[in-house]
């Protein structure tokens, strides 16, 4: 339809119990943008919320992969029928969507058709896109008094055992690696993958260790888009790819102080800059002149430099610093606009 060749196209066909004039001042009320999708995309409204028009643009932040992005939308058409509507700044691609309404005996049938193109993640992009449109629709039907319950089960959400089973399964084989013998040219490999594994895997795993100790508890692991993204010196088109592991505080069961808290965000930071020295360390200890080991020797300064400033300014070690001069203990409370908590410790790997 807008595409010779679109990377996804997501099509749908529904009826509901209500005149078309009622169906298209619901549609056209870009209020309605908040009320049914996921409320887990905490999409919200910036620009005036007048109904829609030809032509006009209207800015939104989503949150994607737990991290807030701007779009906007634009109306290409308009008209008593229905509409067609281009949203760009989007982080999965261009979206287009097209939507008609016809009469159908006192009620109207919703044709909707929505295209993708320029994602750099069509796989990831369609698994979450498809679940959330799903979701949508649902809840529009839901709110025009259809028997259904709108659910939306984010695929990238992992248990908290499952989360802690894997971190500390990859942790043993980071460590495992680090001190077996390995022939060339596996051996720079395997330090590296060493390197990767206890930088990626230790720092959620650490908050969660910690917050056992402290009276911090979390609910899930999830997968989502580094906080380095935040940095605006960070180039927009490589944010989708900077994928990081993430833990969700449950703070109606926490109950650490508010030291307490600052010291489970202070661990997580610390263990993804200081763990990753112990690969090196091996290797240097054996052998000072092994060049694998003085190469990721550098690469842990680095990584600790970097880390220490950004983490400060957009990560744990800024959380905890907060958290100390202001407080987050068990009686506050951070919640969405639906009311529910919402804490989530989402931290780029370097920290």
């Amino acid at each position: 339809m807008f595409y010779n060749h679109p990377d996804l196209t997501i099509k749908y066909e529904y009826v509901l119990p209500a005149p078309v004039d009622e169906v298209r001042r619901f549609f056209y009320d870009p209020r309605n943008l908040e009320r049914v999708w996921p409320s887990q995309f905490r999409i919200r409204l910036l620009s005036d919320p007048t109904p829609l028009r030809e032509g006009a643009e209207y800015r939104v932040t989503v949150r994607l992969f737990n991290q807030e992005f701007p779009a906007a939308f634009r109306i290409v058409q308009l008209n008593d029928l229905g509409s067609i509507h281009e949203t760009h700044e989007f982080p999965i691609g261009k979206l287009w969507h097209s939507q008609r309404f016809e009469p159908a005996s006192g009620s109207t049938k919703v044709r909707e058709e929505f295209e993708v193109r320029g994602t750099p993640l069509k796989p990831v992009a369609e698994l979450v896109l498809r679940r959330a449109l799903d979701y949508r629709v649902d809840a529009i039907r839901s709110f025009f008094g259809v028997d259904v319950k709108p659910a939306f089960r984010d695929p990238f959400r992992i248990p908290l055992g499952l989360g802690n089973a894997l971190s500390a399964l990859m942790i043993s084989l980071a460590l495992v690696l680090a001190f077996i013998d390995l022939p060339w040219p596996l051996y720079p490999v395997g330090k590296f993958a060493a390197w990767f594994l206890l930088w990626f895997f230790t720092h959620d795993f650490m908050h969660w260790a910690v917050g056992e100790l402290v009276g911090v508890k979390f609910s899930h692991y999830f997968l989502g888009i580094s906080a380095m993204v935040k940095a605006p010196f960070f180039p927009s088109k490589l944010k989708p790819f900077v994928l990081a592991l993430g833990i969700k505080i449950d703070r109606k069961r926490s109950t650490a102080s508010d030291r307490g808290f600052a010291a489970m965000y202070f661990a997580g930071a610390l263990a993804s800059m200081v763990f990753p020295f112990a690969v090196p360390a091996v290797l240097l200890l054996r052998d000072p002149s092994d060049a694998v080991g003085l190469l990721l020797l550098a690469a842990s300064i680095g990584n600790a430099a970097f880390s220490s400033y950004m983490s400060t300014k957009f990560g744990c070690i800024g959380r905890g610093l907060r958290s100390l001069r202001s407080g987050v203990g068990p009686a506050q409370r951070t919640k969405s606009s639906s009311g529910r908590e919402d804490v989530n410790i989402q931290e780029l790997r370097s920290q």
